[in-house]
């Protein structure tokens, strides 16, 4: 749940990021069901590329962390960006 929880924050704290997150989620409420790399993508890039809002945005622990796939997610990130 690493992207849904990030977008939220940033929808919380950006209005432009909500007001294009919402459009996102009204095209496929279930994206929070996708691969993490899909995920990336739809929940948080596509918003911020957008918008343009300057962030920054720090993730701890990725290694920590797996998908369904038990695929850890530090690899999945390593390889989308």
């Amino acid at each position: 749940m690493i992207f849904p929880t990030l977008a939220f924050q940033l929808a919380y704290r950006h209005l432009p990021f909500r007001q294009e997150l919402l459009q996102v989620l009204r095209a496929n409420p279930d994206v929070g069901r996708e691969v993490l790399c899909s995920q990336m993508e739809r929940l948080i890039v596509v918003p911020f590329q957008t918008t343009q809002i300057q962030t920054f945005v720090i993730i701890d622990a990725l290694d920590e962390c797996q998908d369904k796939n038990e695929e850890p997610a530090s690899t999945l990130l390593q390889e989308s960006l």
